[in-house]
């Protein structure tokens, strides 16, 4: 059997190859919100985010040790409260930031398109649903690992990377992103109604169908 690549492949007993070498990096007296925080780290690597390093840093093949070794130093002690800064791998002056904020058992993440933006994605986890921190087999301390990426992916990650490329005018995985001759395409199939919808839903769309209409 092919060792697991995303985490999402992760199987019982045999994790993702990334995620069992940052949980191997990790102190041994950490908490189930770090695991988790870990495992946050991870997924959005995946998708194209890098945790912020310094310039001595900055070998890619350091980016995992870096991360795991200051998990640590992103929690607040008073409050538990994480903030770490990411940036686009491809493109590092897109940058955003991530704040995790427990409450209880409940851990709170909040995904930001910018460093100083209060406008983001945000999700509540119930850590013990993906994280087993008790188990003395690397391998069986997370539980639900396809359900947690998807969820993370599709309600955090992919919407700041559509925003992120959109704001620079980057083609991204959204219909905003397509380029504009693709966009013109598929308005070509839509009938007047749907256009019509359509223009409502923002200044962009509403300009193309407004040329699509003269043509």
């Amino acid at each position: 059997m092919a060792e697991p690549v995303l985490v999402e492949e992760s199987v019982p007993s045999k994790l993702s190859t990334v995620l069992k070498e940052f949980i191997e990096c990790l102190p041994k007296n950490i908490i189930h919100h770090d695991y988790l925080m870990a495992l946050v780290i991870v997924l959005l690597s995946e998708v194209g985010f890098r945790v912020d390093m310094p310039q001595e840093e900055v070998e890619e093949s350091r980016w995992c040790q870096y991360s795991s070794r200051l998990l640590r130093d992103w929690k607040s002690q008073e409050s538990g409260t994480y903030r770490i800064n990411f940036h686009l791998h491809s493109i590092p002056t897109l940058r955003c930031r991530f704040v995790a904020t427990p409450n209880g058992d409940v851990l709170i993440l909040n995904f930001l398109p910018s460093e100083t933006s209060n406008i983001g994605r945000s999700m509540a986890v119930q850590t013990l649903k993906y994280v087993n921190p008790y188990s003395s087999d690397i391998n069986d301390r997370f539980l639900n690992l396809k359900e947690f990426s998807q969820r993370l992916k599709n309600q955090l990650a992919t919407p700041i990377l559509v925003y992120l490329l959109t704001e620079v005018g980057l083609p991204s995985p959204s219909l905003l992103g397509l380029p504009v001759e693709l966009k013109l395409r598929i308005l070509s199939f839509l009938d007047k109604r749907s256009i019509g919808r359509l223009a409502r839903t923002c200044k962009e769309f509403r300009d193309l169908s407004q040329n699509h209409a003269v043509r």
